[in-house]
Order: structure tokens, then sequence, then C-alpha cells
């Protein structure tokens, strides 16, 4: 049996205890995350308790671009700080650019301000987390993530945060409500493949080397925007004026390669290709309701590189060519 159609009364009328985003504490242990009464961790041929899970070829080419766009950011937060104080200001920029390593997982890319958020256990929808524990089992996760609910939330979105020993995995409303369970399921299995592939770190790595290549290009054109521009631009200043959108452009590429690789991984895990292309689909309907689009609208090809997602014929285009696909 699927999840109930009207889920907002569903979850309304449980004894779960609300508690708003807002006041969630960051680290693991306040959110409740660390919790070995429910480790899966399966064993190996060995008997010992796996790594998560990951296909060699995958890792190998996500690492690959990461490496290379993560490379170009570092060179441009670089190249920036050279322009605006030489060595010391390539020190510095860098500096500037590194992450901080001591955080908990992060709910900032969540709608929070306006919705409250409660915790979705395996009593209140037995067949989804028969489901979740499939999936975390062949994921090789050392326990399940964290299931919550944004409440009044109709957008059909999911989100993760976090690592494999502290995810937290949300959904809204509107994508329980308007998915079956299967469907449900394929969509937890793209957000564990983020977990897996460690998505969340990178990306917030590479945002902090943007925020970093903003903060020093408009430390250097302060000078030229408090005494007015020049008639000459200069090579450097030229530089300067464009690093932002080039580091922008980079994030949403490796924001789109990553969404890729992860529904490759999600079809790994789930073994339903239909299931998975389905779920998409609804997505992208869905949003283009949502945003007025018509549906035989077709983007233009340059505005696809402004987009943190890859258009979902891409993304099924992917899925179809994977031998994983053809297996299914």
């Amino acid at each position: 049996m699927d999840l109930p159609g009207d889920f907002g009364t569903f979850l309304r009328a449980n004894r779960w205890p609300p508690f708003h985003v807002d006041g969630i504490p960051g680290s693991p242990a306040a959110c409740g995350m660390v919790d070995t009464s429910r480790a899966f961790a399966p064993c190996d041929r060995s008997g010992n308790s796996s790594a998560p899970f990951q296909p060699q070829s995958q890792r190998a080419e996500n690492d690959r671009l990461s490496r290379h766009v993560r490379a170009g950011l570092l060179l441009l937060l670089a190249s920036c700080g050279w322009i605006v104080g030489g060595d010391e200001g390539v020190r510095r920029a860098v500096a500037r650019g590194t992450p901080c390593r001591d955080r908990g997982p992060e709910m900032q890319n969540t709608p929070r301000d306006h919705f409250a958020i409660r915790t979705l256990e395996p009593a209140d929808a037995p067949e989804l987390f028969a489901e979740i524990d499939r999936i975390c089992w062949h994921a090789r996760l050392p326990q399940r993530p964290r299931i919550c609910v944004l409440i009044g939330q109709r957008a059909m979105n999911a989100y993760a945060f976090g690592g494999p020993n502290d995810a937290i995995v949300t959904f809204t409303e509107g994508l329980l409500r308007g998915m079956t369970t299967k469907e449900v399921g394929a969509i937890f299995a793209h957000e564990i493949a983020h977990i897996c592939n460690g998505d969340s770190a990178t990306m917030s790595w590479a945002a902090q080397l943007q925020r970093a290549i903003n903060d020093v290009a408009a430390a250097g054109l302060a000078p030229v925007h408090a005494f007015g521009a020049v008639k000459q631009q200069s090579s450097l200043q030229w530089v300067l004026t464009r690093a932002p959108a080039i580091a922008e452009l980079l994030m949403l590429a490796l924001s789109r390669f990553r969404e890729i690789e992860a529904d490759a991984f999600a079809l790994e895990l789930t073994g339903d290709a239909n299931t998975l292309e389905t779920a998409l689909a609804k997505l992208e309907h869905h949003h283009r309701a949502l945003s007025g689009i018509p549906e035989d609208y077709i983007e233009d090809r340059l505005a696809s590189y402004l987009r943190s997602h890859p258009v979902t014929g891409e993304r099924i285009g992917h899925l179809r060519a994977s031998p994983l696909y053809r297996a299914a």
C-alpha cells in the first residue's frame, strides 16, 4: 500500500513531537543522528563491515572531474589573490578558501523559514521504510539516515545532508503525496548516492572557494569603483570583473555532473530503471507546472549551462546509455 494521499493530515494526526528546522543544532549528536540501534553495515565476504558502496568506475570519474573543477576554482582564486596583493595576496586568498572541517550536517538549502519539519519513523510508513532499508543495505551505509518531512511544502523536492555516519534525508510533503512508494524509494536512492559520493562536502568546499573568489575580486575592484571606471580596462581588471561569473559556471558544471553520477548510482542501488525514469519525469512535469513552462518548451542549449541540474531528457539519456539500464 502506498503512502496516504492526504499525507499532511496523516502527519499532523500522529504522535510525533513537532520541531522547527531553525531550532535544530548543527552537530550530529545533537540532531540525534548517532543511533547504534539502527546499524546496517552489511558484511563483506571476509565478515568485516564494508565501507559505503560506490562503483569503481563512477568513483574514479567523479573524483577526476571534481579535482579538475576544484583545481580550476583554486587557480582562479589564486590568480585573483595575486592580482590584488601579489604573493601575499595568493596566500591570504587560498587561506580564505580553505573549508571548515568541524561542522555537522547542515540544512541550509531547505526552505526552512516557513515550514515545520518532522521525523518519519518506520511505524508510520512500513512499506516505504522497507524500501529505504533495502537501499541502505545495498549502499552499505553504517546506519539508516534520519528521514524527515517538510510539512506544508507542496513543491516536490528532496535534500541530503551529511555523510554516511550522520546523514539526513528530507522529503517535502508534496513529494510524498505526489509519488508512489517505489518512486519515493528511487528519489531516496538518488539522495543516498549524493551521501556516498561525498557530494555535500565537495559542493561545500567548492562554494567556499566561490565565495572567496567573489570577496577577493570585489576587494580588488573596490578602488576602481571608488574613483570611477577607467576608460581602458586592463587585462588584470578584466579577470577580476569576470572571475565571479566564471566561478559560478564552474560550480554549476560540477553540480550537473554530480547529479548525473547520482542518477547512475541510484540505478545501481534500485535496479529499477523504469521507476527512476518515472520519478524524474514526474519531477520535471511538476516543476514546469509550478513555473508556468509549457510542456512542449525546449530549452536553449546555452541556457542549460546556467542550470544546477541537467535537463530531464539528458538525465534519462545518460541512464539509457548505461549497461545497468539494459540489464535492468
